[in-house]
């Protein structure tokens, strides 16, 4: 079964979200650990608009932003209140 790019932006981002939520939570309470993240992001767009470089910048980043800020804020924010 072959993946649409869709779906592989999704999976990968949705990864990235989760490795994001444990380096916010290591990181501290600071603002240091909403900054760090987020400019990991735009690194990765950068990135990812290489790899689909057919595709348009907003394609990449309503496909990436979605999965990414919501699996990153559920996992810092659960990993906060659970240890």
């Amino acid at each position: 079964m072959k993946l649409k790019p869709e779906q592989i932006m999704t999976i990968i981002f949705t990864c990235f979200g989760i490795v994001m939520g444990f380096l916010s939570f290591f990181l501290g309470k600071g603002l240091f650990s909403k900054i760090i993240p987020l400019l990991l992001y735009a690194v990765s767009l950068f990135i990812f608009h290489k790899i689909y470089s057919n595709k348009k910048q907003k394609w990449i980043i309503t496909n990436s932003i979605i999965p990414f800020i919501l699996i990153w804020l559920i996992t810092w924010v659960f990993i906060f209140n659970t240890l």
